[in-house]
């Protein structure tokens, strides 16, 4: 393939699809933030070198093209908006935010005061978050987490990374389409993307099927003091259940201190996307969802209503889980 430009050179395109998508000469990029002011798309470098590009929104999805993008460029997002987490507003673009549609992520969470949206001292940094359990949240006094941090977060944690086909996936989900690069012996910059499709083909061809154990139900973001690190600074709102009656609080169906909230359309997609894209082009055979009744939740209750009709009673459940815990 030959690249139009050395330098990328920043245009702006369609919206969709969400993630970033490689095109002839460059790759798209398309993130979904309806609440936040401006959007924008870091490129980073390997000597940590950041190239900075201006994001256009339509319909509240940020988008553009950008031209020499090659397979293995990392890249993050930094957003900008309202700092108010008692209306469930966390936007702080000091933060680089992983892509939640990444396909591989490199790198680890240095864990520090930079890795969080808002400003804590560091005694109680040290000594209550570091846990990161939702039980140290209450321990820790009530006007906490308000004051913005102002610390970047550029080098101390993970970045989405450019892969050339087309699961982080711990038990504390980062992002629903990245291979664990840990479990890699090849490497995390899409070599752990390749590894993986190689070893589901190797499967295959020995006659053994593929059972992906999915977890779909939290991230690793945890509670109100947990760190910002991608769903969390791009749409609070739109991404996990909060309390309604204090939005800067998470509702916690898991015990893991967040849920996500599969009543907005915008989760719905991406819990949608993300299994499509297992089968399509990763070849999995199948899945087991990890507390898939906690999916048709909301605010405490199970989501269904019921009504009468015709004699007998029915159940009307909008999301259907296909397996339990």
């Amino acid at each position: 393939m030959t690249f139009a430009a050395r330098t990328p050179v920043h245009q702006a395109d369609t919206t969709w699809p969400l993630g970033v998508t490689l095109r002839h000469g460059g790759a798209h990029f398309a993130v979904a933030a309806p609440l936040a002011s401006a959007v924008l798309l870091f490129l980073v470098d390997d000597d940590g070198a950041e190239r900075r590009f201006p994001m256009r929104a339509s319909g509240g999805v940020w988008h553009s093209d950008v031209v020499g993008v090659r397979p293995g460029q990392r890249y993050g997002y930094r957003v900008e908006g309202e700092w108010d987490p008692r209306k469930g507003l966390r936007f702080n673009p000091t933060k680089i935010l992983v892509d939640p549609y990444a396909r591989a992520i490199t790198g680890d969470v240095t864990w520090d005061a930079s890795v969080f949206g808002f400003s804590l001292d560091e005694e109680a940094l040290r000594d209550r978050v570091y846990m990161l359990t939702p039980q140290d949240a209450p321990e820790i006094t009530p006007d906490a987490g308000w004051a913005i941090s102002s610390y970047d977060s550029l080098g101390q944690v993970p970045l989405s990374v450019v892969v050339d086909s087309t699961f982080d996936w711990g038990y504390n989900t980062l992002g629903f389409f990245a291979p664990h690069a840990t479990y890699s012996s090849s490497g995390s910059l899409g070599e752990q993307v390749h590894e993986f499709k190689t070893m589901v083909k190797e499967l295959h061809r020995n006659g053994i099927e593929v059972i992906l154990d999915v977890v779909y139900n939290h991230t690793a973001e945890t509670h109100r003091l947990g760190p910002q690190l991608s769903m969390r600074g791009l749409a609070n709102q739109e991404y996990y259940h909060l309390d309604p009656n204090a939005p800067h609080e998470y509702v916690d169906f898991t015990g893991t201190g967040n849920s996500l909230n599969l009543e907005a359309p915008l989760t719905q997609q991406l819990v949608l996307d993300s299994p499509a894209y297992w089968v399509d082009e990763m070849h999995v055979d199948g899945f087991r969802f990890d507390l898939a009744p906690v999916l048709a939740r909301s605010n405490g209750y199970w989501r269904w209503a019921a009504s009468r009709g015709r004699g007998r009673l029915t159940f009307k459940i909008p999301l259907t889980c296909a397996a339990t815990s």
